[in-house]
């Protein structure tokens, strides 16, 4: 059985925490929780909920199905904390792939935002 230290919580989980687990409408979370960080679960929570409310061409079962997957990424981060670490590295996962190009984009928008404050005013 393989063990894996992450956070304060190892997994496998014990029968305790399992069933803590919150229960959610489309994501698989003991798949979420082994391949995700908890800064990955945020960044999917985020980018779901912006489709759902940003996105013209949605129709409304499209939408309702990113609010349930935005719900579910928000309820495993919450449930996980800040500290919790991917316990096995898949970066052919089409969820892990997602959430790092949302955290790459957030944090080259946090850099842009830096260098915009720090210019100097005649620049416009």
């Amino acid at each position: 059985m393989l063990v894996v230290k992450s956070s304060a919580k190892t997994w496998p989980l014990s029968t305790e925490e399992t069933a803590k687990i919150p229960s959610t409408h489309k994501a698989e979370p003991e798949w979420a929780m082994l391949t995700l960080d908890y800064a990955d679960m945020v960044a999917l929570s985020q980018c779901f909920e912006v489709w759902a409310f940003d996105e013209p061409d949605f129709d409304g079962v499209q939408r309702t199905s990113l609010i349930m997957l935005c719900s579910d990424y928000e309820a495993l981060a919450d449930f996980c904390g800040p500290e919790w670490k991917a316990a096995i590295s898949m970066p052919d996962d089409m969820m892990v792939t997602i959430a790092r190009r949302v955290r790459r984009h957030q944090r080259r928008g946090i850099a842009m935002s830096a260098y915009l404050d720090r210019r100097p005013s005649y620049l416009g």
